[in-house]
């Protein structure tokens, strides 16, 4: 096959092209490396394109360079495989002096011509329904012969001139909600209505066979495929210019002149730029008065809090001030009470060596009862103190063991009187530590003191023990046991597990209240477990105090037993 250099391109049965450059004897070798089919049967040229036929394909060769691009003619291949089934099945392929690609199969024949990057079926309306093609042939002066059902057909080369196309594509109509608008370059529409339009190009014969492809430049990405279909529709385009452009081509692929027509679509006025100017001053007026009625209530409400703050403020300012008349009243009136109570008590121990005994018998019962109204009212003033934080600590280098089993020693007949052991363990055992003895005391007396109150039968054992720096105390009892109810309240002022005048046991509440606040003005801890029936186990923990190993001796300080340093 030569082309119009003069070169000539040569297909190979076993896979292969080659070329032979014109006035050299230089021959160019293309195969499967190059992208060159393995299985040619065919090699035609139209225009300055080669193409290549295999078994089931059709392919464009270029020059490249110096070399060659094979690309799949996807298109021609669509055209030809219903004329043919399959392109292995053409009788032959051939191109004219206009141009055209020819393909015969057994019953049909087929004028292909090239549009750029696309193909157009040109075949004239008596060539494309003929029986049993046997063969196609092209003479010199463009002249094609086609054999076939034992007739022989020419088509003329001059009849290629026929079917140019003479007049342009024509937009023939535009309707809105299937009304018409009237044509100009440019027509308006109104927003909101669904266009068609109408458009044509005329033809020769096979008018039905004319293809369209159209564009809405503005709203179209890009143009249709070509269709036979003679109108478009177009539904909720947004306001703006548009401008619709559709090009055909007859039926023998000869493209008619391209049609536009501009399309305005006017913005209504909820859409123009003043609308919108418009809604954004009321979206911005509605977040401003919803912001000032926010913030309106936002003042108010703060407002409220700050008038129920300052109401809590002089509530409570006024509670401490009734608290601490309460606790300077206590104080006061146990100072009164405590000068007549000492006159009364020592009177009562001289009344109790009278000769008479039933003088003896009344001073015995005065002397028990003002040692027990005494020491309430210490009770009263030691609370009072440590409320108020006048209460001062004193802390010296004692024996805590010691201080331990001297006040098991002093409640060991009130232990005796009841039947129960009272022991300090480990025996004999020295812990020295630095503390307020006093205090201490205080603790342990008011632990201990509980602990026989409440235990009918079995045992008080009291532990003292040195753990690294930290001294640990426990008082365990076998006594009733605490109800878990009362647990949580055990330690507040004036709290007692049985109140009223079937008490099981009396006293004033304030024992244990005042350990929990000596425990913690010594920076320690104070915990407890009870099981009712079973018994209960306090348990005293005072970090770095301890200042020797365990069996150290240290002195034990000298100190007024029950009482506090400020009583």
């Amino acid at each position: 096959m030569a082309d119009e250099s003069g070169g000539a391109w040569v297909a190979e049965w076993g896979g292969g092209l080659a070329y032979v450059e014109p006035g050299a004897d230089v021959v160019r070798m293309y195969g499967p490396v190059q992208g060159v089919p393995e299985d040619l049967s065919f090699v035609a040229m139209t225009g300055d394109a080669l193409v290549l036929v295999t078994r089931d394909d059709l392919y464009r060769v270029t020059s490249n360079h110096g070399g060659v691009e094979v690309v799949r003619d996807t298109a021609a291949v669509e055209l030809v495989a219903p004329v043919v089934g399959s392109v292995s099945d053409g009788i032959t392929m051939l191109t004219d002096s206009v141009g055209r690609l020819w393909v015969a199969g057994r019953h049909q024949v087929r004028a292909l011509v090239q549009h750029g990057d696309e193909w157009a079926d040109v075949t004239p309306a008596p060539l494309r329904h003929l029986p049993d093609v046997t063969a196609i042939e092209a003479d010199s002066g463009g002249t094609i012969w086609v054999a076939a059902g034992g007739d022989l057909y020419r088509l003329e080369a001059s009849a290629h001139d026929r079917y140019e196309a003479l007049v342009p594509t024509l937009v023939r109509s535009v309707t809105a909600n299937g009304e018409p608008v009237p044509l100009a370059d440019a027509v308006a529409v109104p927003y909101g209505r669904s266009l068609r339009l109408q458009f044509v190009a005329a033809a020769y014969n096979n008018s039905e066979e004319t293809e369209y492809r159209t564009q809405l430049i503005g709203h179209d990405v890009a143009r249709s495929r070509w269709s036979r279909e003679r109108y478009r529709d177009y539904t909720n385009l947004p306001p703006g210019e548009y401008v619709f452009r559709v090009e055909g081509r007859t039926a023998q692929g000869v493209p008619t002149g391209p049609a536009s027509i501009g399309l305005t679509i006017p913005a209504p006025w909820y859409l123009t730029p003043w609308a919108r100017l418009l809604y954004a001053v009321g979206v911005l007026g509605i977040i401003g008065g919803v912001a000032h009625v926010a913030s309106r209530h936002q003042r108010r409400r703060a407002d409220a809090e700050r008038v129920r703050a300052d109401e809590l403020d002089r509530l409570n300012a006024e509670l401490r001030r009734v608290d601490k008349l309460k606790d300077d009243m206590l104080a006061n009136t146990s100072h009164e009470l405590r000068t007549p109570l000492t006159a009364i008590l020592g009177f009562s121990e001289m009344l109790v060596e009278n000769d008479d005994p039933k003088v003896r018998s009344l001073a015995r019962h005065v002397l028990s009862g003002g040692h027990r109204l005494l020491s309430t009212v210490n009770a009263l003033l030691e609370i009072a103190q440590l409320r108020a934080g006048r209460t001062v600590l004193h802390p010296v280098s004692t024996d805590a063991a010691a201080l331990a089993r001297q006040v098991a020693n002093e409640l060991e007949p009130l232990a005796a009187r009841k039947g129960l052991a009272l022991a300090v363990v480990p025996s004999g055992l020295a812990v020295a530590a630095r503390l307020d003895p006093d205090a201490f005391v205080r603790i342990l007396t008011n632990l201990i003191g509980n602990a026989i109150k409440f235990t009918s039968t079995g045992a008080v054992t009291v532990s003292v023990d040195g753990v690294g720096v930290d001294l640990q105390v426990s008082v365990r009892d076998t006594g009733r046991g605490i109800d878990p109810a009362f647990l949580p309240r055990l330690f507040d002022d004036f709290e007692q597990a049985s109140t009223g005048y079937g008490r099981a046991a009396e006293g004033n509440g304030l024992g244990l209240a005042i350990t929990r606040r000596l425990v913690d003005l010594m920076g320690g801890e104070i915990d407890v477990e009870s099981e009712v029936g079973v018994g209960t186990t306090f348990r005293v923990t005072i970090p770095g105090t301890v200042e020797t190993a365990l069996g150290a001796k240290a002195p034990v300080a000298d100190r007024t037993p029950a009482e506090v340093v400020g009583a």
